[in-house]
């Protein structure tokens, strides 16, 4: 669902439960899906930050941060709980937050 915060400012963010430790370790395909997601959303990546967590149990948890010329993206892992958690905002009409929520639900999905 798409929240307008204002005069061209949307914002999407939510969660993904039940996914499994392997699926988050696998940063590089998550990295993959993040990237798309954005790219399916019409934003400009203007950089993105990587951040790889120490391992806890045999996996490492993640956080991808994106600057983008609408505003920002993010996702992080918690494999220990086998959660994502994810935000996308944008100014400007030419964006659509909802299709990075989509691209990354249908992506997810059909690692599952």
């Amino acid at each position: 669902m798409v929240v307008v915060l204002g005069i061209g400012r949307k914002k999407c963010a939510g969660k993904l439960v039940g996914i499994s430790k392997e699926i988050l370790n696998d940063i590089p395909r998550l990295f993959n899906i993040f990237f798309q997601a954005i790219v399916e959303s019409r934003a400009t990546i203007l950089n993105i930050v990587t951040t790889i967590f120490p391992e806890n149990e045999g996996y490492h948890g993640c956080t991808f941060f994106a600057t983008l010329a609408q505003s920002h993206a993010w996702l992080e892992t918690t494999p220990e709980l086998g959660t994502i958690e994810y935000e996308i905002e944008t100014c400007g009409n030419e964006t659509n937050p909802q299709k990075f929520v989509d691209h990354l639900s249908i992506s997810l999905r059909s690692l599952l």
